[in-house]
């Protein structure tokens, strides 16, 4: 249960980051997308059921703030967490390469699905410039800042599962 909230508070810093910190201060026209980083985070290390869980309350939480047609954003955010959290396998808390991978893998994703579902629906069928001059940047910026943000995610995660597997033989 302590878990789930810290998660959650995790979740709301990140919000109020991405939402609130970061567009005062974007020396680009792009901000970093925390909260695909957090989804993308908790689902390499927890696995696609947590990401999806982590995915829809990143997505609520876009979508009471700042979405434009309810429930998209909850959608994206939850493919984009069971996507990425398919790689969970493959998972190693000693590695870097692989979550800060899947973090720029579900920020592309999430740059993909947003061009479909706000762009092209319109009639913008410019992809390659959208890709180039938003999704990408975006991705590198998302990534520069999880470089500061996952060890701390991760170090979480690490003492709450020693404490719960602590928990787990004090009652065997």
């Amino acid at each position: 249960m302590k878990h789930r909230i810290l998660s959650l508070v995790v979740i709301f810093i990140f919000a109020l980051l991405q939402l609130c910190v970061f567009p005062v201060i974007t020396l680009i026209p792009i901000t970093p997308n925390l909260l695909v980083g957090a989804a993308s985070a908790f689902a390499i290390m927890k696995g696609p059921r947590e990401g999806i869980l982590v995915g829809l309350i990143c997505g609520i939480t876009v979508d009471v703030f700042s979405g434009n047609i309810p429930g998209t954003y909850m959608l994206i955010y939850c493919v984009t967490g069971f996507i990425v959290g398919h790689f969970n396998k493959l998972f190693f808390p000693e590695e870097v390469v692989l979550p800060l991978g899947g973090m720029a893998l579900g920020d592309i994703i999430y740059g993909v699905f947003i061009y479909l579902a706000f762009f092209l629906v319109r009639g913008n069928l410019n992809f390659g410039e959208y890709f180039l001059m938003i999704i990408i940047p975006e991705a590198v910026y998302t990534l520069v800042c999880m470089l500061l943000f996952y060890p701390i995610i991760l170090g979480i995660e690490q003492r709450f599962t020693e404490r719960e597997k602590g928990n787990a033989r004090k009652y065997i």
